[in-house]
C-alpha cells in the first residue's frame, strides 16, 4: 500500500551496514564522481541522441505514466518542509549528498556542486529499533490507473466532481482541473490539477492525464444513460474499468515492445486470449523493488527526447520546442483552452523514441536541465548517487541474482561492446565497482528486448509479481475480477482507440507505441474495435 518501504531482492549494501552511502572502491579508494562516471560513460561527439528504429514517442511518455502509477519515492526536506539547498545553506545536514562536479567539465563552467538531497528514511516497522534504511514508496504498487485519482483520500476529494459524482473534475473543453505546482509564463495558462503531483513535469504526461481522465468521464457518462446505478456505484466500476485498462495496455502493448516475446514467456507475462487467470498468489510479494525503482525502472531516463512539437492534421510537424523550454509549463496543453492537444498527441505517436543508451558512442549524451533556481543538473549523475543512496549492491551482485554470468575482469564484460569496457577503465578501478544503473543501462539488447539481459531480467521479475501477487488482476473472475464478457470486451481495448475517441484524432496506427510502417499503417480511427459497455449495462 501507499507510505510503505520499497522491498528488496537483495539485502542493500551500506558504508557502515546501516544506511551510510558507498563512498569507497573496493580498493579502499574514493568512488568516482557520477558527474565524472556520465562524462566518461553518457558523453557523445554531438548532443543528438539517434532515434529508435521502431519505438515511438508515445512509448517513452507511456512509460513516464506508468512509472507514476508504481513508485514515488519521497526526498527528504529540510525546515517547513522546504527543499534542501545541499549545495549552499544546507550542506552540512546529515540528509545531503551533494554530487562533486570536476575540475575543468565540459559543460559546468562556473558550477562546482549540483545538488542532492538523500531519499527520507522510512520509518522503522516497530518505530523503535533501528534498521537498516529502506526508503519510503509515497504510492501502491498496483498498476490500478492511482495516478489520475490519487493516492490519498484528501486527494481524491478534490478529484472528484462536485456536479456529478460518478466523473472527475474538469475545466473547460475537459481540461485537468487548475491546481498544483508548475511554471508559468504565460498569464493567461494554469497550473493542472492531477491524481499525481507530477503532473505538470512534461506535456507529454499530462496529456495523457488528460486522455485518461477523459476515458473515466466517457465511460461515466455512459453507464449514467444506459443503468440506475447510483453515483457512487458508477465512480467506482468506472475505475475499475480503468485499472483493468491501465493493466491491459501495459501487458499487452508495452511491455511486449520493452521486453520482448521471449521474456514475455519465461516471466509468465503474456495475458491470455480466453478464459481467467487462474495465477494470483497470496505469497508473492507485489511491491516495487528497490533495484528497479532506482535503476532498471530509469531506462526511460535515456529515451528523453530534446524536444516536443505539433504534428497538424495532415502530419506535417509544426512548430518544435527544446524539451527544457517545456518542463514544469503546461502552455502546450492549456493554452486556447487545449486546442493544441490533438496534435501534440499526434506528434507523439509519429515521432520516434531517442535510443536508449547502449553500446553506441553516438547513441548516448548527457540529460542536461535547468531547475528552478536555473542551475544545470545532469540526469545520469542523479542516477548514479541514487544508486549509492539507497544502498544498491552492484553490477556483478545483480548479475548473479538474475543466474547470468558475472564478470571476474573488465574483460569478462560479455553484454558489452569493447569502446564501453574501454571507457569502465577509464573510471572505475575494478570491475567489482563498477554500478548497477551504469552497468545495466549499457548492456547490449538482446533477443528481442530493447534492453539487455540485466535490467531486461529485473523488469521481468517485477512485472511479474506485479501480476501474480495482484488479487485483484483484471483478468481475475469476478468478484475480484470481471465477468467473462466484461473480460472480453477489455481485451479488444487498445491504446489506439483511447487516443482516437478522446483525443480527436481521425487517422492513427493501430499499435500506437510502434511507428508507422507497412506493418503497422495508419488507419481509420473508425475501424478500430471500442470499448463494448453493454456486459456492464446489461449485468
Amino acid at each position: 500500500m501507499a507510505l510503505t518501504a520499497h522491498a528488496r531482492y537483495l539485502p542493500p549494501r551500506y558504508e557502515d551496514d546501516v544506511g551510510e552511502p558507498v563512498k569507497r572502491s573496493l580498493d579502499g579508494k574514493r568512488l568516482p564522481s557520477p558527474r565524472k562516471i556520465s562524462n566518461k560513460i553518457f558523453v557523445a561527439r554531438n548532443d543528438e541522441t539517434p532515434s529508435d528504429r521502431f519505438a515511438s514517442l508515445m512509448f517513452f511518455a507511456f512509460g513516464q505514466f506508468l512509472d507514476h502509477d508504481l513508485t514515488f519515492t519521497q526526498g527528504s526536506l529540510g525546515k517547513n518542509n522546504k527543499p534542501l539547498d545541499c549545495c549552499g545553506v544546507d550542506k552540512f545536514n546529515e540528509e545531503c549528498f551533494p554530487i562533486k562536479i570536476p575540475i575543468r567539465d565540459s559543460y559546468f563552467s562556473n558550477q562546482r556542486c549540483m545538488d542532492f538531497a538523500r531519499s527520507a528514511p522510512a520509518p522503522p516497522d516497530d518505530g523503535c529499533h533501528m534498521e537498516t534504511r529502506e526508503q519510503l514508496n509515497l504510492l501502491s504498487s498496483f498498476i490500478d490507473a492511482g495516478q489520475v485519482y490519487g493516492n490519498s483520500a484528501k486527494i481524491h476529494k478534490k478529484l472528484v466532481s462536485k456536479k456529478d459524482k460518478s466523473k472527475l473534475r474538469t475545466f473547460s473543453k475537459d481540461l485537468l482541473p487548475a491546481g498544483g505546482d508548475c511554471v508559468l509564463k504565460s498569464s493567461r495558462d494554469f497550473c493542472q490539477l492531477g491524481g499525481d503531483e507530477r503532473v505538470n513535469e512534461v506535456p507529454s504526461l499530462g496529456g495523457l492525464h488528460i486522455l485518461f481522465v477523459r476515458v473515466h468521464n466517457h465511460i461515466a457518462k455512459i453507464l449514467r444513460l444506459k443503468t440506475r446505478w447510483s453515483s457512487e456505484k458508477i465512480f467506482q466500476e468506472t475505475r475499475k474499468i480503468i485499472g483493468a485498462i491501465m493493466q491491459h495496455i501495459t501487458y499487452n502493448e508495452f511491455l511486449p515492445k520493452l521486453l520482448g516475446g521471449r521474456a514475455l514467456k519465461k516471466y509468465g507475462l503474456k495475458s491470455k486470449r480466453k478464459r481467467f487467470f487462474r495465477g494470483y498468489n497470496a505469497r508473492v510479494n507485489p511491491q516495487m523493488r528497490n533495484v528497479v525503482v532506482t535503476a532498471a525502472l530509469r531506462f526511460g531516463h535515456s529515451m528523453i527526447p530534446g524536444k516536443l512539437g505539433l504534428m497538424l492534421h495532415n502530419f506535417v510537424t509544426g512548430r518544435e520546442i527544446a524539451l527544457e523550454d517545456t518542463l514544469l509549463d503546461p502552455n502546450m496543453l492549456v493554452s486556447n483552452l487545449g486546442k493544441n492537444i490533438p496534435d501534440l498527441i499526434r506528434y507523439l505517436v509519429m515521432s520516434p523514441a531517442s535510443q536508449i543508451d547502449t553500446e553506441v558512442e553516438d547513441s548516448v549524451r548527457n540529460k542536461l536541465f535547468i531547475d528552478d533556481a536555473g542551475l544545470s543538473f545532469d540526469l545520469m549523475s542523479l542516477n548514479i548517487q541514487r544508486s549509492r543512496d539507497h544502498g544498491l549492491r552492484s553490477y556483478n551482485e545483480w548479475r548473479r541474482f538474475c543466474g547470468l554470468q558475472p564478470a571476474r575482469s573488465f574483460s569478462d564484460l560479455k553484454d558489452h561492446s569493447p569502446e564501453m569496457i574501454a571507457k569502465f577503465r577509464s573510471v572505475y578501478n575494478s570491475v567489482h565497482d563498477l554500478e548497477v544503473f551504469v552497468g545495466g543501462i549499457t548492456e547490449r539488447p538482446r533477443h528481442g528486448s530493447m534492453l539487455g539481459p540485466l535490467f531486461t531480467c529485473l523488469l521481468g521479475q517485477q512485472f511479474r509479481d506485479l501480476k501474480y501477487g495482484d488479487r485483484y488482476w483484471y483478468e481475475r473472475r469476478e468478484p475480484e475480477g470481471f465477468s467473462a464478457h466484461q473480460l472480453d470486451a477489455i481485451r479488444k481495448v487498445k491504446m489506439s482507440w483511447l487516443i482516437c475517441k478522446l483525443m480527436k484524432l481521425d487517422q492513427i496506427q493501430k499499435h500506437v507505441f510502434i511507428l508507422p510502417s507497412p506493418q503497422n499503417p495508419i488507419v481509420d480511427c473508425s475501424s478500430i474495435p471500442q470499448l463494448d459497455l453493454s456486459p456492464w449495462i446489461h449485468y
